[in-house]
């Protein structure tokens, strides 16, 4: 398997000028190779999409139009969601299907496994997407979760004495 780098040149995707400047500015702020070419604009984040999926062989997935159901995506947290950059999306007997950036990301992939008892199968997503569709769905949980603990304070304010609970 031949580096992203020279997959996109011999591709006629980037030049050498732009994978340079890429890496330079990878080792000056960090991130993935990728990521840095379509910040510095030199691909574009479907193009590399399509690239990456192609070089391992990983199906690509478009998160604008779907819709995860929110019992499938809380079978991970936030925190584990965004470490790993990864958005549960369906499940077939024991198999977890996922959305992530990096496909290859072998200890995601096995914590993954580890922490859900299930086959992972990932897809890759174009990073900007899969960010929009992880806020998208733990903000609304999160937003859920708040408003039933101030549901909860409001329900149980009687047994605290002397403590006034104002809906918000």
């Amino acid at each position: 398997m031949s580096r992203l780098g020279e997959i996109l040149i011999s591709e006629g995707l980037i030049s050498h000028e732009q994978l340079a400047e890429a890496l330079e500015s990878q080792s000056k702020g960090g991130g993935r190779l990728g990521s840095c070419l379509v910040r510095l604009g030199a691909i574009t984040e479907d193009a590399l999409t399509s690239m990456l999926s192609k070089q391992y062989g990983v199906p690509c997935i478009n998160l604008s139009n779907f819709e995860i159901e929110p019992e499938i995506a809380n079978l991970l947290n936030r925190v584990v969601a965004t470490k790993f950059q990864v958005l549960p999306l369906s499940r077939m007997g024991s198999t977890l299907t996922i959305a992530m950036a990096d496909p290859i990301n072998v200890t995601a992939l096995d914590e993954l496994k580890f922490m859900t008892g299930l086959s992972i199968q990932p897809l890759i997503a174009p990073e900007s997407q899969l960010m929009q569709a992880m806020e998208k769905h733990f903000g609304a949980m999160y937003d859920t979760q708040l408003k039933q603990v101030f549901e909860d304070l409001t329900d149980s304010s009687a047994d605290v004495a002397g403590v006034e609970v104002i809906d918000v």
